[in-house]
């Protein structure tokens, strides 16, 4: 008698558990008429908490169930989840369908639950009577993610590694969608078959007319993700023709990344220049692939033929005339004119090429600890700009540095990448060393 009644006590105590008592305490107003419903009075179900959509107390709601929602994520609850939104769904007395199905959603996303995410997404359409973008490009992010750690050669670059309540059963998805994958299906893709379903849903999005730039983004993410560099090209060139969708620059971040991945490194630059000539903004993380490229192209260029990069012709050439540590630096300069903060991702590609060349130490601490100073507790260096830069060290000389970084910043016991940081860091030090007394 009381399922309904405990069921939203459950969500009242997870939100306790966040430390916002005065959601909880707006949502339990709201949560009355689901208690008095549950004693069998009235057909109070759970989703008449959502059913008035007018004042402040709404918005409230609206807030403690996105902290319900983050919760079960955090403590890996998605069965909580489910409950919740299946009892917000239940009979037709309501005037609005669908309740909660977009939250849920993304926290099977979140939580890795492929299996999870195509049943919701499933009965999110049987309830409305269709899809949305939103949805398909969860679908498709979150395929392709799955994807690539499935599959050693693809863009997972490594043995599977189940994530945190990840669940994925391909044969129970495929009979679940109702049809089959056809191998002459447009844009269907060969081998794993999780990244085919990446191109199933994109499918799905096209002939259900709700195919948007985020749509595409995520396909073009999950293609890349998983080594599918031509597909990746192959859509930009469908969404500039057939499709008739304007990139933004999340577009050009995914093209980028993928010719990063593909060592194509002077597309990249090309990629920007065209990106810069059609007036489209420049985010965070296209300032961090750049780096990023940069890093990897003087890497393969000194171990190919031991030539700077500066050398040859191309976009890329001529961006690095002056040096890949006086490049990457003008570029941030100018990032931060117009208005890109930086963040961990942009330090740790920036160390990155720095250390491709050996240069740029002295600047590159000023802003560590200028990052250290402003940037706040919780977005402070993580461990990947603490590698990055003990990397940086070792490509420089300067190895009692890389020491005095582990020794007074890093966490203890030191973590298995910084000590091989440190590690490669003294090779390349001594290397270094070695080959200038020759």
């Amino acid at each position: 008698a009381g399922g309904r009644g405990a069921l939203y006590n459950q969500f009242l105590d997870l939100l306790g558990q966040q430390g916002n008592f005065s959601l909880a305490k707006a949502a339990a107003s709201r949560g009355t008429r689901a208690k008095a419903g549950a004693g069998g009075s009235k057909p109070g179900k759970a989703g008449q908490i959502m059913k008035k959509r007018s004042g402040g107390k709404h918005k409230n709601f609206v807030e403690a169930q996105r902290h319900f929602y983050r919760q079960c994520v955090q403590q890996n609850r998605l069965e909580l989840a489910l409950e919740y939104v299946e009892t917000l769904n239940e009979g037709k007395a309501f005037e609005e369908r669908g309740m909660g199905y977009q939250g849920l959603l993304a926290c099977c996303v979140r939580l890795n639950a492929l299996d999870a995410a195509v049943r919701v997404h499933s009965e999110q359409v049987e309830l409305t009577g269709g899809s949305n973008a939103f949805a398909y490009s969860m679908l498709i992010s979150l395929a392709g993610k799955v994807a690539a750690r499935s599959n050693p050669g693809g863009g997972g670059g490594g043995p599977r590694q189940k994530g945190r309540g990840e669940d994925v059963n391909p044969t129970y998805i495929h009979t679940y969608l109702g049809r089959g994958l056809c191998d002459d299906e447009e844009g269907a893709l060969p081998g794993d078959p999780l990244a085919r379903y990446v191109s199933h849903f994109f499918e799905m999005s096209v002939r259900e007319g709700c195919c948007n730039v985020v749509v595409c983004n995520a396909v073009l993410d999950a293609y890349g993700r998983n080594s599918h560099c031509e597909e990746v090209f192959k859509l930009h060139q469908r969404m500039r023709g057939e499709l008739g969708i304007a990139e933004n620059a999340e577009t050009f971040n995914s093209l980028m990344q993928t010719a990063t991945r593909a060592g194509w490194y002077s597309l990249v630059f090309e990629l920007r220049r065209e990106m810069e000539s059609m007036g489209i903004e420049p985010s965070e993380r296209t300032v961090s692939i750049m780096f990023a490229a940069a890093a990897k192209a003087q890497q393969h260029a000194r171990g190919r033929k031991g030539e700077a990069l500066g050398d040859g012709g191309g976009a890329l050439s001529a961006a690095l005339q002056s040096g890949v540590a006086n490049w990457a630096f003008t570029v941030l300069d100018s990032a931060r004119e117009g208005g890109i903060e930086v963040n961990n991702h942009i330090l740790s590609s920036l160390f990155s090429a720095c250390a491709s060349e050996g240069k740029g130490i002295n600047r590159c601490t000023k802003l560590l600890f200028w990052h250290m100073e402003n940037a706040g507790r919780a977005a402070g260096p993580n461990v990947n700009v603490w590698c990055s830069f003990i990397k940086l060290c070792g490509a420089c000389g300067e190895v009692d540095l890389a020491v005095q970084v582990c020794e007074r910043y890093c966490d203890k016991p030191l973590g298995p990448y910084v000590r091989s940081s440190l590690c490669a860091a003294i090779a390349t030090a001594a290397a270094k060393a070695g080959a200038g007394e020759e």
